[in-house]
């Protein structure tokens, strides 16, 4: 398995923990239909431009775990976008500051930062609340470059 594999499943699985998250999710790469009524979270793991490799093969490797919670506008009602809120805020929750989640091949992922909204309108009368969830993480290299 990959480096960045290891680092999207440990994200996922953190994630699958969550008990508001939408049964339907939208992954990158994958095509999702939902009906006008459906909550959903796109999921995308966004991968830092480079890797910083240090003596003995640690690897640092950073990036951006986006959430995007999307529902549609409930007219009928004042409050829609509570739902959406609490979805988002507990999707947030997740993913404590400084909090460690270990990965395929003992890769470490550290949650650096975790930052919600705002709320943005979508076509098709729908919202989205992104959640950005910052991390870092180390693995070793199995042929460092620098021994």
């Amino acid at each position: 398995m990959s480096a960045r594999a290891a680092i999207r499943g440990a994200l996922r699985a953190r994630y699958a923990l969550d008990d508001l998250a939408p049964a339907l999710r939208q992954w990158e790469g994958t095509r999702l239909d939902p009906k006008p009524s459906d909550t959903y979270v796109r999921e995308t793991c966004l991968f830092g431009a480079s890797e910083a490799e240090y003596e003995g093969g640690q690897v640092e490797t950073v990036g951006v775990y986006q959430l995007d919670i999307v529902g549609p506008v409930r007219v009928e009602t004042t409050d829609h976008l509570a739902t959406l809120d609490a979805i988002a805020e507990s999707a947030a929750a997740q993913f404590p500051i400084f909090s460690r989640l270990v990965g395929a091949g003992g890769i470490t992922v550290e949650i650096e930062r975790v930052a919600t909204g705002p709320t943005l309108p979508l076509d098709a009368g729908r919202l989205q609340i992104p959640v950005s969830i910052t991390w870092r993480a180390y693995h070793t290299n199995p042929n460092p470059v620098l021994a």
